[in-house]
């Protein structure tokens, strides 16, 4: 079993960020939030498979993402709309970040909050 030496260079915090909500026939809207920002560690590993029998590499793979975060309303004007002149659009930002293990696609924070 091979050892190597620990990754220390994790940098991963908050940042604050813009986004454009839209909707469909309503006014885009551009607001700030938090986001998360930075790197993780992300390395591949030689490890013997006992089913192949042969050396196979394991990937690890972190994300900087949120831990936690914050879930808002933001009301969008839509002139014209058939179901009233306001959209109302769930928005969310990140309150902590972390390096998380990566996925294909979006990553679930362990809790919201209402804000």
């Amino acid at each position: 079993m091979a050892t190597y030496p620990p990754i220390t260079s994790a940098e991963c915090s908050s940042a604050f960020a813009h986004m454009i909500v839209t909707y469909p026939g309503c006014i885009p809207k551009r607001i700030p939030t938090m986001a998360c920002r930075g790197s993780c560690p992300s390395y591949t590993e030689p490890h013997w498979s006992n089913v192949y029998q042969e050396l196979v590499y394991k990937d690890f793979c972190t994300c900087c993402a949120p831990l936690h975060k914050r879930v808002g309303t933001v009301n969008l004007r839509c002139p014209g709309r058939e179901g009233g002149p306001t959209m109302a659009m769930k928005v969310q930002a990140a309150l902590d970040c972390q390096c998380r293990p990566c996925s294909n696609g979006y990553i679930r924070p362990l809790d919201e909050e209402e804000y």
